[in-house]
C-alpha cells in the first residue's frame, strides 16, 4: 500500500521476539522432514524465521508453535542470508 509519496507502508507492526518452533516439510517420498528454528520478527500477516534447511520460494512448509502448540500452514514468500547476533 503506497504512501503519499509513493514509499510502501506494511499492514501491520512488526513485533521483535524469539518463539521456538518446528519446521515441517514434505520431501519426495511424501514424508515430513523436521528442523529446530525461532521466529525472530512476526506481525499479524507473517514472520521472519531463521534456520538452517535449504528451502524455495513459494515452497509450503508447517511451523508448529512449540510456545501455544498451535500448527500452522505457511508459504515461503521471501529468502535472503541471515547473520543473527551471537551466532
Amino acid at each position: 500500500m503506497p504512501e503519499r509519496n509513493g514509499a510502501e507502508t506494511r499492514r501491520s507492526g512488526r513485533v521483535t521476539l524469539r518463539v521456538p518452533l518446528k519446521i515441517y516439510e514434505r520431501d519426495s517420498n511424501n514424508r515430513f522432514l523436521e528442523e529446530e528454528a525461532y521466529a525472530v520478527n512476526v506481525s499479524l500477516w507473517g514472520g521472519l524465521i531463521a534456520f538452517g534447511a535449504a528451502v524455495d520460494r513459494d515452497q509450503k512448509l508447517f511451523v508448529f508453535n512449540q510456545a501455544t502448540g498451535e500448527i500452522a500452514e505457511s508459504q515461503v514468500v521471501y529468502l535472503r542470508p541471515m547473520r543473527l547476533a551471537g551466532g
